[in-house]
Protein backbone atom coordinates (compact mmCIF):
# COMPACT_ATOMS: atom_id res chain seq x y z
CA UNK A 1 0.00 0.00 0.00
CA UNK A 2 2.74 2.39 1.20
CA UNK A 3 4.40 2.14 -2.10
CA UNK A 4 1.28 2.45 -4.09
CA UNK A 5 0.48 5.37 -2.61
CA UNK A 6 4.27 7.19 -2.63
CA UNK A 7 4.33 6.39 -6.59
CA UNK A 8 1.00 8.76 -6.75
CA UNK A 9 2.92 11.12 -4.60
CA UNK A 10 0.04 10.55 -1.73
CA UNK A 11 0.78 10.92 1.97
CA UNK A 12 1.03 7.25 3.74
CA UNK A 13 1.76 8.52 7.30
CA UNK A 14 -1.53 7.62 8.35
CA UNK A 15 -3.31 4.08 6.48
CA UNK A 16 -5.66 2.81 8.18
CA UNK A 17 -8.02 -0.32 7.81
CA UNK A 18 -12.05 0.94 7.71
CA UNK A 19 -15.64 -0.51 6.67
CA UNK A 20 -16.94 -4.11 6.99
CA UNK A 21 -13.92 -5.66 6.88
CA UNK A 22 -13.56 -4.88 10.32
CA UNK A 23 -16.76 -5.91 12.02
CA UNK A 24 -18.18 -8.77 9.48
CA UNK A 25 -17.06 -11.73 9.24
CA UNK A 26 -17.52 -12.04 5.61
CA UNK A 27 -16.44 -8.74 4.42
CA UNK A 28 -16.89 -8.01 0.59
CA UNK A 29 -13.73 -5.87 0.36
CA UNK A 30 -11.07 -4.47 2.46
CA UNK A 31 -11.83 -0.12 2.71
CA UNK A 32 -8.75 1.36 3.01
CA UNK A 33 -8.53 5.45 4.38
CA UNK A 34 -5.82 7.50 3.95
CA UNK A 35 -6.19 10.26 6.47
CA UNK A 36 -4.71 13.57 5.75
CA UNK A 37 -5.01 17.09 6.90
CA UNK A 38 -7.06 19.59 5.38
CA UNK A 39 -4.51 21.65 3.83
CA UNK A 40 -3.09 18.26 2.45
CA UNK A 41 -6.52 17.45 1.70
CA UNK A 42 -7.37 20.38 -0.84
CA UNK A 43 -3.88 20.19 -2.29
CA UNK A 44 -3.83 16.47 -3.54
CA UNK A 45 -7.76 17.47 -4.66
CA UNK A 46 -6.22 20.44 -6.79
CA UNK A 47 -4.06 18.12 -8.16
CA UNK A 48 -5.87 15.62 -9.06
CA UNK A 49 -8.30 18.32 -10.49
CA UNK A 50 -5.65 19.78 -12.66
CA UNK A 51 -5.65 15.87 -14.26
CA UNK A 52 -8.84 15.44 -15.09
CA UNK A 53 -9.19 15.27 -18.81
CA UNK A 54 -13.38 15.49 -19.17
CA UNK A 55 -15.73 17.71 -17.41
CA UNK A 56 -17.13 15.06 -15.75
CA UNK A 57 -14.15 14.15 -14.14
CA UNK A 58 -13.44 17.55 -12.51
CA UNK A 59 -16.87 17.42 -11.44
CA UNK A 60 -16.45 14.05 -9.60
CA UNK A 61 -13.17 15.80 -8.02
CA UNK A 62 -15.27 18.85 -7.03
CA UNK A 63 -18.13 16.42 -5.40
CA UNK A 64 -14.90 15.04 -3.66
CA UNK A 65 -13.52 17.62 -2.06
CA UNK A 66 -17.39 19.06 -0.81
CA UNK A 67 -17.73 15.79 0.73
CA UNK A 68 -14.11 15.17 2.44
CA UNK A 69 -13.46 12.01 1.09
CA UNK A 70 -11.37 11.22 -2.47
CA UNK A 71 -12.03 8.10 -3.86
CA UNK A 72 -9.39 6.03 -5.68
CA UNK A 73 -10.80 5.92 -8.91
CA UNK A 74 -10.20 9.95 -8.63
CA UNK A 75 -6.66 10.00 -8.22
CA UNK A 76 -5.90 11.48 -11.51
CA UNK A 77 -2.65 11.17 -13.29
CA UNK A 78 -0.35 9.13 -15.31
CA UNK A 79 -0.63 6.15 -12.86
CA UNK A 80 -1.70 2.81 -14.12
CA UNK A 81 -3.53 1.09 -12.71
CA UNK A 82 -5.73 2.99 -10.27
CA UNK A 83 -3.90 2.45 -6.82
CA UNK A 84 -6.95 -0.06 -5.38
CA UNK A 85 -6.51 -2.23 -8.29
CA UNK A 86 -2.99 -2.02 -7.92
CA UNK A 87 -2.77 -3.36 -4.30
CA UNK A 88 -6.48 -5.36 -4.51
CA UNK A 89 -5.69 -8.98 -3.52
CA UNK A 90 -2.02 -8.50 -2.32
CA UNK A 91 -2.37 -10.83 1.13
CA UNK A 92 -6.12 -11.51 0.30
CA UNK A 93 -8.69 -12.63 -2.26
CA UNK A 94 -10.79 -9.37 -1.06
CA UNK A 95 -10.97 -6.13 -3.45
CA UNK A 96 -9.45 -2.66 -1.92
CA UNK A 97 -11.32 0.26 -1.76
CA UNK A 98 -8.80 2.98 -1.39
CA UNK A 99 -9.90 6.80 -0.45
CA UNK A 100 -8.21 10.06 0.70
CA UNK A 101 -10.26 10.76 3.72
CA UNK A 102 -10.05 14.65 5.19
CA UNK A 103 -9.20 14.72 9.17
CA UNK A 104 -12.62 15.64 10.98
CA UNK A 105 -14.83 15.06 7.36
CA UNK A 106 -17.79 13.08 8.07
CA UNK A 107 -15.84 9.94 6.80
CA UNK A 108 -13.25 10.29 9.72
CA UNK A 109 -15.32 8.18 12.01
CA UNK A 110 -13.93 4.66 12.43
CA UNK A 111 -13.66 2.17 14.01
CA UNK A 112 -10.06 1.64 12.42
CA UNK A 113 -7.26 -0.66 12.16
CA UNK A 114 -4.40 1.31 12.15
CA UNK A 115 -0.78 0.31 10.89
Amino acid sequence: MNGALAKRSIPNADVRIDGSALHCSTPGDIDVAVIVDEPTFTKLGERFKARADRPQNVKAITDDLKKGKIASSNFFGGNDPPVAVEVSGVGTSLQAQVSVIRTGSEFDIGPYLNK
